[in-house]
């Protein structure tokens, strides 16, 4: 029989039965007793198999936003400690116990989690990314946690009203400020190690996650009410489409009236100022972390990339 005190995990899905499987596994294997409910968003494959086979409750509602199947999650879990993951996630060993030891510690806490790890044998795109993360998982207070990592207090999850429905993205982020401004701490634990089998291992999907990331990024932080740390991350974006649009005018304009060299070399500025930031961030997490020169290029190249995948041109796909 569920309790209330039993926590309660809620995963939403989409036509994935293999990470489904391997992420139920991994729960399987935490060594404490939860309530496990499977939220379906109109699979068309074998997922509802996998899910009425390894979960306690499936539920199915086709089409809706990923922050809508979890709050339908949440409607039916019995547990006071609801806990969202995704299907192509892998906690590891002593997750489940690290999480809620993490939430029972720290009485003013409403939300506790981590960020991802990328899986071992990723390429260097993932790596990469994982530096970024490795760079804030630090343990303390947060300003927001990632939606596949997650452990809530229902308290807190009700009184802001659960994940925002008309969100594409970011709603992870959006129910992190809500939750800090309902009076509840948010806060990273290192410990609490989930790996992301979606983490992007090429140029081209990392540009299309983010494209897809970003896609209610403004519109969340409308709601949130304008926060002005978060500023420099919307306007990251304009930074590198404007400065790349400014190094091609400023080569062009400067080698038509000042000559090749001249041309070359104004460009050059351009782009070394362009890239300031980015090469400030690279060094951060660099010495931070004790990562090799290589691994600072690498996050130079993702950071450009990641502005040019957030910059609102279109729908992303």
């Amino acid at each position: 029989m569920i309790e209330s005190s039993t926590p309660s995990i809620i995963i939403p899905v989409l036509n994935n039965p293999q990470g489904l499987r391997r992420c139920i596994e991994a729960l399987r294997g935490q060594g404490i007793a939860f309530e496990l409910i499977v939220v379906d968003n109109g699979s068309t494959d074998e997922t509802c198999a996998v899910a009425e086979l390894l979960a306690d409750r499936v539920l199915i509602y086709p089409k809706l936003t990923v922050g809508a199947l979890r709050n339908q999650g949440a409607q039916v879990a019995k547990g006071q400690i609801l806990v969202f993951t995704d299907s192509d996630q892998r906690p590891a060993e002593g997750w489940l116990a690290s999480g809620l030891e993490a939430l029972a510690r720290e009485e003013s806490a409403g939300m506790v989690g981590a960020r991802y790890h990328a899986p071992e044998g990723s390429s260097w795109v993932a790596k990469t990314l994982d530096l970024q993360r490795r760079y804030s998982d630090v343990r303390g207070d947060i300003g927001w946690l990632q939606g596949g990592n997650l452990f809530v207090k229902r308290a807190a999850f009700e009184r802001v009203g659960g994940f925002r429905t008309d969100l594409v993205a970011s709603e992870d982020v959006d129910l992190s400020f809500r939750v800090r401004k309902a009076g509840f701490r948010v806060i990273c634990d290192p410990k609490i190690i989930n790996y992301h089998d979606g983490d992007p291992q090429t140029l081209i999907d990392f540009f299309r996650k983010e494209r897809w990331r970003g896609s209610s990024g403004w519109k969340a932080w409308a709601t949130q009410g304008y926060p002005l740390s978060e500023l420099p991350s919307l306007l990251w974006p304009f930074w590198v489409v404007l400065g790349l649009v400014g190094v091609a005018l400023g080569a062009s304009l400067g080698t038509w009236m000042l000559g090749m060299v001249q041309g070359i070399t104004i460009s050059l500025l351009l782009l070394i100022g362009l890239v300031s930031p980015s090469i400030y961030r690279a060094v951060s997490i660099y010495r931070r972390l004790n990562a090799s020169p290589i691994d600072g290029i690498r996050m130079l190249i993702l950071l450009v990339v990641y502005g040019l995948a957030r910059f609102p041109l279109g729908k992303p796909r």
